[in-house]
C-alpha cells in the first residue's frame, strides 16, 4: 500500500507539473532544448534583468552613426551603460548542438511560445568558409570546438550578451532592406570584444530554413547568420524598443534582450552559476 500511495503521489506531481509548466518551456523541450542552458537562462533572467551593465569602450571614428565606435557606444554621454528593456523575450544559442539542427531558440514569454531556427557559427582562423573538412585547430561546418574573444579570430564567442540596435548595413540584401543587429558581450575576457569585432546577427543565403538546402551551408567570420528571408522578423522580435538606427542615437542606450550563447564553457559551469552574485559580480561587466 505504501508503494502504491507513493506512485499515486508521483503521478499527481507529474500531472500538476504538466499543467503548471508554461507553454514557452514546453515548446523549448519539445524542440530538443538543452535543460542546463535553460537553467542558466532562468538564473540570468531572475538575477540580472534589473542590472545596469558597463560596456567595454570602443574608440575610433564617430563621423556618422554607422561607424563601429558609434554602434558600440551611444552618442549621449560616454555611451557605455546599457540596460535590458525586453524582458519578455530571451535567446539561447546552443552551440553544443551540431549545425544540422535548429539551435537558435527565441523564448517568447509574452506570447508563451518558443521558436527555433538554423544558425551558423564562426569558422575560427583564416580557413575558407566553404571548407567542410578543416584543420584540427579550426571549427568544422557542423561542429564548433573553439571560441575566441580575440579580434580577427573569425570565431564565435560564448556566454551572456545583450542584443543592441539594428541597422541596414553591409548585409542589406537585394532589396536593400535586410537588417543586421549589434551584439554586446558583457562577460569580461569571454565576449566583451564582440561589438568591437563587429559581431552582429544578420541574414545570409547560405542559411536556409526550408527546401533542399535547409540548414547551415557555410560558416561565418564569427557572426550568427540566419536565413535571409527570416532575419528582419526575428530581429524585430528581439530588438529593444526604439532600437533601430538612426533614430536610436537620439535615445539613451537601452539593450533589447538577453542573448545567451551556450558553448563548452557554459556546459561545464554549475547550472546555478548565474544565480550566484559572487560569480556575476566578478565576471560580468556590472556597473
Amino acid at each position: 500500500m505504501k508503494l502504491r500511495a507513493l506512485l499515486v503521489i508521483l503521478f499527481q506531481l507529474v500531472i500538476f507539473k504538466s499543467y503548471a509548466e508554461p507553454q514557452v518551456i514546453k515548446d523549448y523541450f519539445e524542440r530538443e532544448g538543452n535543460p542546463k542552458a535553460l537553467a542558466h537562462l532562468q538564473c540570468i533572467r531572475n538575477y540580472l534583468s534589473q542590472q545596469t551593465f558597463r560596456l567595454k569602450e570602443v574608440k575610433g571614428d564617430k563621423s556618422n552613426v554607422y561607424t563601429l565606435a558609434n554602434r558600440c557606444n551611444a552618442i549621449e554621454g560616454d555611451g557605455r551603460d546599457i540596460t535590458i528593456n525586453r524582458d519578455d523575450v530571451s535567446i539561447i544559442v546552443d552551440y553544443t548542438k551540431t549545425s544540422v539542427k535548429r539551435r537558435f531558440y527565441i523564448l517568447d514569454y509574452k506570447n508563451d511560445k518558443t521558436r527555433y531556427y538554423y544558425v551558423s557559427h564562426g569558422r575560427f582562423g583564416n580557413t575558407s568558409r566553404s571548407n567542410t573538412v578543416l584543420r584540427s585547430l579550426s571549427n568544422s561546418i557542423k561542429e564548433i570546438a573553439l571560441y575566441s574573444n580575440k579580434p580577427g579570430s573569425n570565431a564565435s564567442s560564448s556566454g551572456l550578451h545583450i542584443t543592441g540596435h539594428s541597422y541596414i548595413g553591409k548585409w542589406s540584401g537585394a532589396d536593400n532592406k535586410k537588417q543586421s543587429m549589434v551584439l554586446h558581450g558583457i562577460e569580461q575576457g569571454i565576449n566583451d570584444n564582440s561589438c568591437a569585432r563587429a559581431t552582429v546577427i544578420y541574414g545570409n543565403s547560405y542559411i536556409n530554413e526550408n527546401g533542399s538546402y535547409a540548414g547551415v551551408n557555410k560558416m561565418s567570420s564569427g557572426c550568427p547568420m540566419l536565413d535571409y528571408s527570416y532575419v528582419n522578423k526575428l530581429i524585430s522580435q528581439i530588438r529593444g524598443f526604439g532600437g533601430h538606427l538612426p533614430a536610436y542615437v537620439k535615445e539613451k542606450r537601452m539593450g533589447g534582450s538577453f542573448y545567451f550563447v551556450y558553448g563548452t564553457r557554459e556546459e561545464a559551469l554549475p547550472e546555478d552559476y548565474y544565480c550566484n552574485p559572487e560569480n556575476w559580480k566578478k565576471e560580468l561587466r556590472i556597473k
